[in-house]
């Protein structure tokens, strides 16, 4: 008699023919490494020198970046500046009749997006 516990139906019965584990892989030998050619060192220093000389260009997106919002924080202010003073000529002639509505008129097309 065995001392296995009897097989689960449906279970898969290990064989002889497969082995319970893969055998291991051999390490590969490798070769002495070769002398580098003049024009190989030289292409290698370029490649190390490269990200070097491009490092300097670092500060164009962030100049853009600033230049946007300025432009950005101007446009929101001169429309600021706008509406401000359309409420202000509202503001000063609250009449329906046509002298007030003229007024009011002209005032508006005086109102300029930009402060001066």
């Amino acid at each position: 008699m065995t001392d296995q516990a009897p097989p689960q139906p449906g279970a898969a019965e290990p064989t002889a023919s497969t082995p319970a584990d893969p055998p291991a892989a051999e390490p590969a030998e490798t070769a002495p490494a070769e002398p580098e050619s003049p024009a190989q060192a030289a292409a290698t220093d370029d490649e190390l020198a490269a990200p070097a000389r491009r490092s300097g260009q670092h500060w164009i997106p962030a100049f853009v970046l600033a230049v946007l919002a300025v432009l950005a924080l101007g446009w929101i202010g001169a429309e600021q500046h706008y509406q401000s003073c359309i409420q202000a000529a509202n503001a000063r002639t609250s009449g329906v009749d046509a002298l007030s509505r003229l007024v009011r008129s002209n005032a508006v097309k005086n109102c300029h997006r930009l402060p001066f």
